[in-house]
């Protein structure tokens, strides 16, 4: 699925790198983990609104990730970032990739990026608990003025305006069915972008689906899978 060995004129396959990063630790993991030490995970609602951000620990992990030896060449050699357009994902792909410090992420600045942002909706995670709800394109493009918000629906996430209760407990789930119709999409748009290395922030469900692993990527976590253009 992820590498097309048709040939060149030259004889070398055609593939494109494309890193796959999920975003650090969320106000939704920190609640998570609370109710499994609590052994409360089964009976507990989620209170904590729609679209989580990154706690203080994601934060740190996101400051980590970006300090990492290998991330000087990755940003270097990077010549697109995709980012979901949950904001979670936004402040890692921020922090990661631009001169904003990982603190200001979230923030409304503009950010000095050294190569194009993009905000993709079929890279966000399933939508399965409210924190997987999104925030309207408008209010986005008010907040991150250095993402590229051309590609997104102002109620962008799986229902639209219809799945979006104020109090974020009442909700649709995304069928997996819908979801892997949604990887596939994001297949052929990889496949046709000139970029030959691309990274995409995302999530842990939608990158299970994209590539196929039984594990759960970490936060901040990387694997680096090929496209080509067969996939488009």
């Amino acid at each position: 699925k992820f590498l097309d060995m048709s040939a060149t004129d030259d004889g070398r396959p055609v593939a494109k790198r494309v890193i796959l990063i999920r975003h650090g630790h969320s106000i939704y993991n920190a609640w998570r983990q609370k109710s499994i030490n609590r052994c409360t995970c089964f009976c507990d609602t989620y209170e904590g609104g729609c679209d989580a951000p990154l706690s203080g620990k994601g934060q740190q992990q996101v400051q980590q990730l970006r300090d990492a030896g290998f991330m000087s060449d990755l940003r270097r050699e990077v010549q697109l970032v995709v980012t979901s357009p949950l904001v979670r994902a936004i402040e890692t792909a921020r922090g990661a990739f631009t001169d904003v410090s990982v603190s200001d992420a979230h923030g409304d600045g503009h950010a000095s990026a050294y190569r194009p942002f993009v905000a993709l909706p079929s890279v966000a995670e399933r939508l399965d608990t409210a924190c997987d709800i999104g925030t309207p394109k408008s209010m986005l493009e008010q907040t991150y003025k250095d993402i590229d918000f051309s590609l997104v629906d102002e109620y962008w996430w799986y229902g639209g305006r219809e799945n979006s209760a104020d109090d974020g407990l009442h909700h649709e789930r995304e069928p997996w069915a819908a979801c892997h119709m949604r990887v596939d999409q994001t297949f052929q748009w990889l496949a046709a972008r000139p970029e030959t290395c691309i990274a995409v922030v995302g999530h842990s469900s939608f990158f299970q689906a994209m590539t196929g692993s039984c594990m759960k990527m970490p936060n901040c976590g990387i694997m680096e899978i090929s496209v080509g253009n067969g996939d488009a």
